[in-house]
């Protein structure tokens, strides 16, 4: 920071956001965080849901289920 600007009219010229140059040049790759197994698990929440008339919420099969994949995936006990 030059000795001449305070902190807040240094962010307003030197900060990508208001102009200045970035950091990072490139695009974050795509992390491909979701994938079919994802997607199906949300269609079954969603379908069990419009089936029974009523929001999705917790306490279901398939919350059932992750929990114990979880747990299990930390060794055992509870999740």
């Amino acid at each position: 920071i030059k000795e001449d600007k305070t902190m807040s009219e240094f962010a307003l010229t030197a900060l990508p956001i208001n102009g200045g140059e970035k950091a990072i040049k490139q695009k974050m790759p795509a992390r491909f965080h979701f994938g079919q197994e994802e997607k199906d698990a949300c269609n079954r929440v969603m379908d069990q849901a419009i089936a029974a008339g009523v929001a999705p919420g917790y306490s279901g099969k398939e919350e059932d289920a992750l929990c114990a994949e979880f747990a299990e995936l930390l060794g055992g006990g509870y999740a």
